[in-house]
């Protein structure tokens, strides 16, 4: 706590076109107006701050720790910033050594320990070592390992599913597929169904379309022209009965000919 207090005693402050840090109670100059941009420090105890073009961290006295190299970075988290050096990306942690090396054409997030990677227009997983746990050979991989630590992967213009390992769960047989909160999205033969994290197909290829807004857990799905819902375990809990429904905070609404209305989570 006492870190953290001597950090916001330090502000970044602009003079003459150039940022330095200012102290919050005295107004006085800690830091020197050098940079071409400085950010608040973060709970680590560093800065991030623009010098020659480029960006590094400073620590509170001022001392550069980690060199002004980079062409982009981030804020870190749980230790580790992505950064962009010679336009390619990779992972470094607060003293600067590069966990992940800046060999990649891009880098997502880490989730549950894993990130997926492109590199030579390939597509892979590592994890936070720079270890790639899942080889860079697909054309395209969306690792939303936050819902069910299941991987969508393309090869060979067909969509499949593997896991963090990279076993194959799902066979390489669809037009499209995408992670949902407890089950995979998948399109065949125009029509889209639902895989488990098994490889098991839990509601079969009969919605023409889907939809969701991000205010539930639940899906929406369109069957014969008509809308329904299913739940984040893929069960069809509102049958494909009405003409047309939005998914709100704790329900849905409704609409079958002239009526609209809403309908409560438990009478879904």
């Amino acid at each position: 706590m006492e870190r953290w207090q001597n950090h916001i005693s330090l502000l970044p402050q602009r003079k003459d076109g150039l940022w330095g840090y200012i102290d919050k109670e005295s107004g006085d100059e800690v830091i020197p107006f050098i940079y071409q941009y400085a950010h608040k420090f973060e709970d680590n105890g560093l800065a991030c701050v623009k010098k020659d073009g480029l960006y590094g961290w400073i620590d509170e006295t001022g001392k550069e720790v980690i060199p002004c190299i980079y062409q982009y970075v981030e804020s870190f988290y749980e230790g580790l910033a992505r950064v962009r050096k010679d336009g390619l990306y990779g992972w470094i942690d607060e003293t600067g050594k590069e966990v992940v090396p800046c060999i990649y054409q891009d880098v997502d997030y880490f989730c549950n320990g894993l990130a997926v990677v492109k590199k030579d227009d390939l597509y892979g997983v590592i994890d936070k070592t720079g270890k790639v746990v899942v080889p860079i050979v697909y054309q395209y991989a969306n690792g939303d390992f936050f819902f069910n630590d299941l991987i969508v992967v393309m090869k060979d213009d067909l969509y499949g599913v593997i896991d963090k390992t990279g076993k194959e769960v799902a066979p390489f047989i669809y037009q499209y597929a995408e992670n949902s909160i407890g089950f995979v999205i998948a399109k065949k033969d125009d029509l889209y169904g639902f895989i488990d994290k098994t490889g098991k197909i839990i509601q079969p290829f009969v919605f023409e379309d889907y939809k969701s807004n991000g205010k539930s857990d639940y899906l929406c799905v369109k069957k014969d022209g008509l809308w329904g819902v299913v739940s984040d375990i893929g069960v069809v809990i509102l049958p494909c009965y009405f003409d047309d429904i939005e998914l709100d905070w704790g329900g849905a609404n409704v609409k079958k000919g002239k009526y609209s209305f809403f309908l409560g989570i438990e009478e879904l």
